[in-house]
């Protein structure tokens, strides 16, 4: 079998996407040259520039990462940008978000909008780095800390208790017996 021969396929990234196109812009250079100072082929220039708008708006509405190499976007749009607004709402009431609660919270709002979908750890994974979402364990201590400096302690404390009787059993979930005793404390204290 014969040998192929020519360039190896690389992804280019946003930043080097718009790199390239401000080198075209300026005119100084030729494609050829601009194609060898980047180590592209030519077709590949010719369809990043074909791709100008789609590229530049990307980049401009910060959708992606500068870094991220393939500009793939949600299939489903609307259940994620609601999924968006529900995380912000649940955080800015100082509520816990884990990946389970996502999954679940995904799957309900899915079902809402009549969208046939199934949420798992892999599209989990997927969403928080499509949105840079960062999910934090919560310990005791930091529940203990959210309890003393909310406005209403006891109402917090009484929540997160409520929502951990309510999860089925799971090994995950049985290790939050001490976290339910520390968060019972503190009920008391005040």
């Amino acid at each position: 079998m014969a040998e192929k021969s020519g360039r190896k396929q690389t992804a280019i990234s946003l930043k080097t996407k718009m790199e390239l196109l401000r080198a075209v812009d300026e005119k100084r250079r030729s494609k050829t040259e601009i194609c060898k100072k980047f180590g592209i082929a030519n077709s590949t220039l010719s369809t990043i520039i074909k791709n100008r708008d789609h590229i530049t708006a990307m980049f401009e509405r910060n959708m992606f990462e500068p870094e991220r190499k393939r500009m793939r976007t949600a299939k489903h749009e609307d259940l994620e940008t609601a999924l968006l607004v529900w995380i912000k709402q649940a955080r800015s009431d100082n509520a816990p978000v884990s990946g389970p609660v996502l999954l679940e919270r995904a799957d309900e709002i899915a079902k809402q909008m009549g969208i046939e979908f199934s949420a798992n750890p892999g599209w989990l994974e997927r969403f928080k780095k499509r949105n840079g979402i960062v999910l934090k364990n919560l310990t005791t201590s930091k529940i203990s800390e959210m309890c003393h400096t909310q406005n209403e302690p006891k109402r917090i404390c009484l929540d997160l208790v409520i929502r951990i009787k309510s999860r089925p059993a799971t090994p995950r979930i049985k290790r939050f017996d001490k976290l339910e005793l520390a968060l019972q404390i503190r009920i008391n204290e005040f």
